[in-house]
């Protein structure tokens, strides 16, 4: 199955911070640029690991947004059982991470018949708003079939961090338990310490 849905919430996030129209604005696009360059002098730091017997499927830019996607070692980025994918969206918005979570719903919800959706946690880790919620669709219409995605949405200073896991059927105990208790451990915090120490 191809990362339709969580490409779609990752566009559409990029889209919802409209980076494109503040673009002509140099005050804007200088904040853009700050932000990118903050972000990739490695301020910010996610701490992630892949899951074991996980590798790197691919890594490109979806708009804005830098997106890595991890899969099985036996499976691929373009068809896969289950799937990580990790974006992150240069804001020059302060935007909240519910509202964020809100708006990606929301364009997710215009590709599935009968969706399912529902807040996990609302709560802030390591001084950053953290937003944490479960999706199924029981029909993706672009990808023509089941897809349930967990997904953790954190506002950091400089980006917007955006980790979605993948399901292609719907999850068992098991699979639940292991993505939401992997999804708890990553964290993001910033190398210069203060309110968000590494």
């Amino acid at each position: 199955m191809k990362l339709l849905l969580a490409s779609t919430a990752i566009c559409f996030l990029g889209a919802a911070l409209p980076l494109n129209t503040y673009a002509q604005s140099a005050a804007l696009d200088a904040l853009i640029r700050e932000s990118v360059t903050a972000a990739m002098a490695g301020k910010e730091h996610l701490n992630l690991t892949p899951p074991d017997g996980y590798k790197l499927g691919s890594e490109q830019q979806v708009g804005v947004a830098d997106v890595s996607t991890y899969v099985p070692e036996s499976e691929s980025a373009e068809v896969w059982t289950t799937a990580l994918m990790v974006a992150a969206v240069p804001h020059p918005m302060n935007i909240p991470a519910q509202q964020a979570n809100n708006m990606v719903v929301g364009n997710l919800s215009r590709f599935c018949s009968n969706p399912e959706s529902k807040s996990l946690s609302e709560v802030p880790e390591n001084g950053y708003e953290v937003s944490s919620w479960y999706m199924g669709c029981s029909m993706n219409s672009r990808a023509n079939k089941p897809e349930y995605m967990y997904s953790k949405i954190i506002k950091g200073q400089y980006s917007t961090y955006t980790l979605t896991f993948e399901i292609d059927n719907v999850p068992t105990a098991a699979q639940s338990k292991f993505v939401t208790d992997y999804l708890a451990k990553i964290k993001l915090c910033n190398v210069d310490g203060g309110d968000h120490p590494c």
